[in-house]
């Protein structure tokens, strides 16, 4: 009925509101002070803070519709990037004066988002598979070889470029990062070996799940190999998360996600307070959160000098030119994507060809997984919004491996057949 939709719809929003509510006093206790010369200061004024809100709640009334959705994977990666993204930037508006213009973007790109979410037919994919017992033995079989395939990659770049070195440590990863950038290796080889980043942690839970768990063992160890190699946080990062949800899975825990992001501001405060340490606000909120927002304004100013870049590398990166320009490091590499990459290479058209291109795909996988184990899935769809939300959309797909990773879970066993 139209009171139960309106209940649902408040009570998806107050969620998002106690989020960015935590996630102002994050920012303005425990960031704003140590970070102001990165760009991350607190000079909001009290219209931005209104209009943060008004944004923020007008959009949270969009987004509780895509609960009621039948699409799965559209539904919830889009919530997902919503409350990664989307209202860190509400939160950033507020605390910080952003130009009007970039605001304006932004409502148009997770505008048509939305507008496209609804108005797009997912592909009708039909899968011609050969009889049970042999479909059983081929998708074991596939999956086992990608396993043997990724582990023997990182093994040998490991060996080759790191000499099996293992390191355990946060603190020194841009080190092994500026390392990891002189490496002489194949094009090839770069891109098969990135793409295992993404792969190995769904593997993991893969195994898990059927309850092999020296298996998921050797992995872990090999994602810990794999991380030592170039000190990405994000290998590591995934491999915690992705065993964290899957001892707490439940088949709704997208409804949960506002409540998780919220008690993650609510213990960095607590950590900050009580223990005089800033490790979750700077590691995960900062980096995770703030800075894909922070990025957002930076590219748009320097877009808005100079123009698009129309996918075109040139002489020096332009992540490095953020990096240098806007943060004072020539060697930074100031990566970022969803609104970023479409409006570097598109301009303000971009803000709408970009979210065409990320729903048809998103449509596409939503078909391409019908019958693959929601608990699978709903990994693959946290591994998507951590690599799109720091990555551009093509260096995705290959460099990062998510077509590797949309072809694994291709392979894996789907109720509707098994």
């Amino acid at each position: 009925t139209l009171r139960t939709l309106c209940h649902r719809n408040r009570g998806q929003g107050e969620q998002h509101q106690r989020y960015r509510f935590f996630l102002d006093n994050v920012y303005i206790q425990t960031i704003a002070p140590f970070y102001a010369y990165q760009g991350l200061d607190y000079v909001g004024t009290n219209i931005d803070y209104w209009i943060s809100w008004g944004v923020l709640i007008a959009f949270s009334l969009l987004m509780s519709l895509l609960l009621k959705y039948k699409e799965f994977f559209l539904s919830n990666i889009l919530i997902l990037l919503f409350l990664i993204r989307f209202v860190p930037f509400t939160s950033l508006l507020a605390c910080k004066s952003l130009d009007n213009r970039l605001l304006l973007m932004e409502l148009i790109y997770w505008g048509a988002i939305f507008l496209f979410s609804l108005i797009l037919k997912r592909p009708c994919l039909h899968f011609s598979f050969p009889k049970r017992y042999k479909l059983s033995t081929l998708r074991f079989s596939v999956v086992d070889i990608v396993l043997v395939f990724s582990v023997l990659i990182v093994l040998f770049v490991s060996g080759c470029y790191a000499h099996f070195r293992l390191n355990f440590s946060l603190m020194n990863v841009y080190d092994l990062r500026e390392e990891a950038r002189d490496f002489s290796m194949p094009v090839l080889l770069k891109y098969l070996w990135s793409a295992t980043g993404n792969v190995l942690p769904v593997l993991f839970v893969y195994y898990l799940i059927i309850k092999r768990r020296i298996v998921c063992c050797f992995i872990a160890f090999v994602i810990l190999l794999n991380f030592s190699v170039d000190g990405l946080k994000a290998n590591i990062f995934k491999l915690f998360l992705c065993l964290l949800l899957h001892l707490v899975y439940k088949q709704n825990l997208i409804k949960m996600f506002p409540w998780l992001f919220a008690l993650l501001c609510f213990f960095s405060l607590a950590e900050y307070y009580v223990f005089s340490t800033p490790l979750l606000s700077e590691f995960v909120v900062r980096r995770v959160l703030y800075i894909p927002a922070l990025l957002d304004s930076y590219y748009f100013d320097y877009i808005s000098k100079y123009g698009p870049v129309f996918y075109q590398r040139g002489d020096v990166h332009i992540d490095f030119i953020i990096g240098e320009e806007y943060f004072g490091k020539a060697s930074m590499r100031a990566n970022n994507g969803l609104f970023t990459d479409a409006y570097m290479n598109l301009g303000e058209i971009g803000c709408l060809v970009y979210p065409f291109v990320y729903v048809a795909f998103f449509k596409f996988c939503e078909s391409s997984f019908e019958g693959v184990n929601v608990e699978l899935v709903m990994f693959v769809i946290i591994i998507m919004v951590i690599t799109l939300n720091s990555s551009e959309f093509t260096t995705s797909l290959l460099t990062h491996g998510l077509f590797a990773l949309c072809l694994l879970l291709y392979f894996l066993p789907r109720k509707r057949y098994d």
